[in-house]
């Protein structure tokens, strides 16, 4: 039995045993102990327990991984050999694995060193391949691709290798058709897209001048309704070309300094048949023995001296009348016959060069005004009245111009 001294049990720290018989040491020990030194040597046991099996516990897990990975490697040699080989060669069993194990310094077999070739043609067949690339001369890249390839791998030694490239050149080739089609197409959408864009541009342009054409003729016939109006109401006619007036037995024109008539006669007719009186203001025109085919007094007065008559091609007298006032149009040969509208006068430019200064400066306003009237605008002498009121609002800022009128 196992015995404690006294000097132990006075003194915890130091324990001093005495062991007869030790395969009684186990039960007497913690029976002769007291109860806390028991507990903790209990508890010590157990912790040491614990971490020895966990210990083992990692060792076994660890031992089957590993087991389990160099399994699933013989599968894969045995796979990747069994075209090869027969499988005998190719499967790898545990048993051969774990003599393997035991004795590392043994041969391989021919799979196992086979899949390692294996393995490290496919560890080098991944490297890496950097060329620049120069459009000019890309046969130059597609060498050194080759080059490359051969290096690395055997894919150019075997028959099917040229067959396999002139393969990828064509479905290369049919790629880059498909995409310049399709680039072409793209191409052909955006024409006929602008096309369609400029088509309906052009035909909104044509509507819109069409339009704008319409609301003018529309704009001319309201206009020229207004003044058939005009002239219904007044009673005055639109001039004809010659600014005068075309009656069923004569016609006549005039300039601003002259006034021609033209009075048709029968075929043959003789100069020693006609009658033409000219005086002041006063005319007669016609044949003998005949009524006359004007007579009446003149619109204004004329210069006697300065007018004559012809007979031309025996069947029309002529005659030029000169205006005593000639600053003013005529509405008329000899009053009584129907009026023209002065304001519609169009004189032709040019003859304004064939006037005096003063002559042409009066006949350019009378143009001028009759523009404006035309067109629903103030006249130069009612611009000139304008001017003078604005000039004297301008003057007098005190006033009050806001009902003012222009008389």
């Amino acid at each position: 039995m196992t015995s404690l001294t006294r000097s132990a049990m006075k003194e915890p720290s130091m324990l001093i045993f005495k062991i007869p018989n030790p395969r009684e040491f186990h039960v007497s020990f913690f029976f002769k102990l007291p109860i806390h030194l028991t507990i903790f040597s209990y508890m010590a046991m157990a912790i040491l327990i614990v971490s020895f099996w966990g210990k083992k516990k990692k060792e076994i897990i660890s031992r089957s991984r590993s087991r389990g990975g160099k399994r699933e490697r013989e599968r894969a040699i045995s796979i990747r050999f069994s075209g090869e080989s027969s499988p005998s060669m190719a499967i790898i069993s545990d048993y051969q694995e774990e003599e393997e194990q035991r004795q590392p310094g043994a041969k391989k077999p021919a799979a196992a060193s086979a899949a390692s070739s294996s393995s490290s043609a496919s560890a080098s067949a991944a490297a890496e391949f950097s060329a620049r690339f120069d459009p000019s001369s890309p046969l130059g890249f597609l060498e050194k691709v080759f080059e490359f390839v051969a290096e690395r791998s055997d894919f150019l030694a075997h028959e099917a290798a040229e067959g396999d490239v002139a393969a990828v050149v064509r479905a290369s080739r049919e790629k880059q058709k498909q995409k310049q089609k399709q680039k072409a197409m793209q191409v052909e959408k955006e024409r006929e897209r602008a096309r369609a864009e400029v088509e309906a541009a052009a035909a909104a342009a044509a509507a819109a001048a069409k339009k704008k054409k319409v609301d003018e003729e529309r704009k001319v016939e309201e206009v020229e309704m207004k003044d058939a109006e005009e002239e219904k109401k007044s009673g005055a006619i639109v001039p004809n070309k010659g600014n005068g007036l075309d009656l069923e037995k004569y016609s006549w024109t005039q300039t601003l300094q002259e006034v021609t008539v033209r009075v048709p006669v029968p075929k043959g007719t003789k100069g020693r048949f006609v009658v033409c009186d000219i005086k002041k203001n006063h005319m007669k025109v016609g044949l003998k023995g005949q009524p006359p085919v004007i007579e009446g007094e003149l619109f204004q007065t004329v210069k006697p001296d300065d007018c004559y008559w012809s007979l031309e091609d025996q069947s029309e007298v002529s005659i030029l009348l000169t205006k005593h006032n000639q600053m003013e149009w005529w509405k008329s040969l000899v009053k009584g016959d129907p009026e023209i509208d002065t304001q519609k006068v169009e004189p032709e430019n040019s003859k304004l060069s064939d006037l005096d200064p003063e002559t042409r400066q009066t006949v350019e306003k009378m143009m001028f005004d009759q523009r404006q009237k035309a067109m629903g605008l103030p006249t130069s002498d009612e611009m000139q009245k304008q001017e003078v009121l604005k000039k004297f609002m301008a003057e007098h800022p005190e006033m009050d111009f806001s009902r003012a009128k222009i008389a």
